[in-house]
């Protein structure tokens, strides 16, 4: 147990600052450096500014903070009704810069031993049914053009701003297989830009992906219909296309009206977004409980423990369909 001066002492601990804010802020600064996607790097600045430059944690000593301090202010936050999601997000940055700071030294690490928890369990209503994806399907077949990326996003349950900036250099024909490697991102000025080769949401989203059959003869489709219309091979070309300019890649917003659109076409009266989409993808493929850990691999999730606690209602089912199976198990054991 050391006193704040003792901690100011060791040589081990690197703080660039007198206050945890500017630390914090040093130390996001940093990790941009070392490599972070800019919209990574954005919202946790986002997240500083908001969640602790404002409140008195961010004022203090970054080594006489304390696991009480911590506490103190994450009930602070709930009693300002701030979203979990809000929570979490502050949390997240907290224990992130402390791990930094105390690297294996987690018994003076001020968040060591505090769990808030991931975004809760999904809600149905944000998720598409079987029988609604069945007529988003079917609606993207009757208006064809880029309706098929809808088709693809849910396949593959990429991140909108993945799948959006997919060229087809990242697919690979014969090992059914696509590289996510950029996404869409924000600039300094706010707009929505590509980011980079390689910089994507997290380090663990940059992934190459197994395609299911349907998903590989989507794009051999897409592919063979671009090269009759170009008279050449796609190449690296972007796979969706703004209209007007065919060297970039579809635009969110026209992506976001063309779901809206599919969906009040199926007639599907849920207010669903575009990650809604991933979750729907995520939530149909995952009741395959043999391939969650895949899938939580797929979906770019840094860890299985991320999957599921955001898809807790697929587990649940797991659970229902293990007991079930106990249960087979036990009357075969019985008629011997």
């Amino acid at each position: 147990k050391l006193d704040a001066e003792e901690k100011k002492n060791l040589t081990n601990v690197e703080v660039k600052s007198d206050n945890l804010n500017d630390a914090i802020d040093h130390f996001l600064k940093h990790k941009l450096s070392e490599g972070w996607a800019a919209s990574t790097y954005s919202r946790n600045q986002r997240t500083r500014e908001n969640q602790i430059e404002t409140y008195m944690i961010g004022m203090k000593h970054p080594l006489e903070v304390t696991h009480n301090d911590i506490l103190e202010y994450l009930e602070q936050l709930r009693s300002y009704n701030y979203s979990k999601s809000t929570l979490d997000k502050a949390y997240s940055l907290l224990q992130l810069y402390f791990n930094y700071v105390y690297k294996d030294n987690r018994m003076q690490n001020p968040c060591y031993g505090i769990k808030i928890g991931y975004a809760p369990k999904l809600e149905e209503e944000k998720v598409l049914t079987s029988e609604e994806v069945a007529q988003v399907f079917k609606v993207c077949d009757e208006l064809g053009g880029d309706a098929d990326i809808i088709k693809f996003a849910f396949m593959t349950y990429e991140r909108p701003g993945e799948v959006s900036t997919l060229k087809f250099s990242d697919w690979s024909r014969q090992a059914k297989t696509i590289k996510i490697n950029r996404t869409y991102t924000e600039s300094a000025d706010g707009k929505k830009v590509v980011s980079a080769e390689g910089k994507t949401k997290t380090k663990t989203s940059t992934r190459t992906i197994k395609l299911s059959e349907m998903a590989n003869s989507l794009l051999i489709k897409r592919y063979n219909q671009r090269w009759q219309k170009l008279g050449k091979r796609p190449g690296s070309a972007y796979i969706w296309t703004q209209q007007k300019d065919k060297s970039k890649p579809i635009d969110y917003n026209t992506l976001r009206r063309l779901f809206k659109k599919i969906l009040k076409l199926a007639e599907i009266e849920k207010d669903i977004t575009l990650h809604g989409l991933r979750h729907s993808g995520i939530t149909f493929y995952g009741k395959d409980r043999d391939q969650f850990l895949t899938i939580s691999k797929n979906a770019g999730h840094s860890r299985p423990s991320i999957t599921e606690d955001i898809y807790s209602h697929v587990l649940d089912e797991h659970k229902e369909a293990a007991v079930k199976s106990a249960d087979n198990l036990n009357k075969i054991f019985n008629q011997q």
